[in-house]
């Protein structure tokens, strides 16, 4: 049986965001300091803005 203090590492690391207010951009870079490939999303966001 499997205890939720267990931990599983996987080689990809990968999170998506949606919405880069304030605080989604502080943990979209946060998540890159530790190697974690982000991925975003945000309707509201400028399309000059996403590169």
């Amino acid at each position: 049986m499997t205890s939720y203090t267990d931990s599983v590492e996987t080689s990809a690391r990968i999170m998506c965001v949606v919405s880069l207010g304030k605080i989604g951009q502080a943990i979209a870079i946060r998540a890159q300091i530790f190697g974690v490939s982000v991925f975003a999303y945000d309707p509201f966001l400028p399309s000059e803005a996403a590169a």
